[in-house]
């Protein structure tokens, strides 16, 4: 998010307003309908989604989801899933160096 208010390098182009620059603070909204099925949220940052696809990330929480007791779900999903995704320390950039922030929300 912050560089979506900074970065002004990216944001030169006088020929498009501002939402279209390479970089805006616009958000990407969608909306979906739930069903009876849907166990969860998860909202996450664009560097988690350049690690994992959609379904990935669901997969991978829907796992953990059943695999963990419920009082260390909600801390322990996106724990595990940022330890098994993050670029360790000391190596060169690439996949797992953007920013990662994932949150799981559990459905009544």
């Amino acid at each position: 998010l912050s560089r979506a208010f900074g970065d002004l390098l990216y944001k030169k182009q006088p020929h498009l307003p501002w939402e279209e620059q390479l970089i805006s603070v616009e958000p990407d909204i969608e909306s979906a309908t739930l069903g009876s099925g849907d166990r969860f949220i998860v909202l996450g940052c664009d560097g988690i989604f350049d690690q994992k696809t959609n379904q990935e990330v669901a997969n991978f929480v829907a796992e953990k989801l059943d695999a963990l007791g419920p009082r260390d779900k909600l801390r322990a999903v996106p724990e595990a899933f940022l330890a098994a995704n993050l670029r360790p320390p000391n190596t060169p950039a690439g996949a797992g160096c953007d920013n990662m922030t994932l949150a799981v929300v559990l459905l009544p």
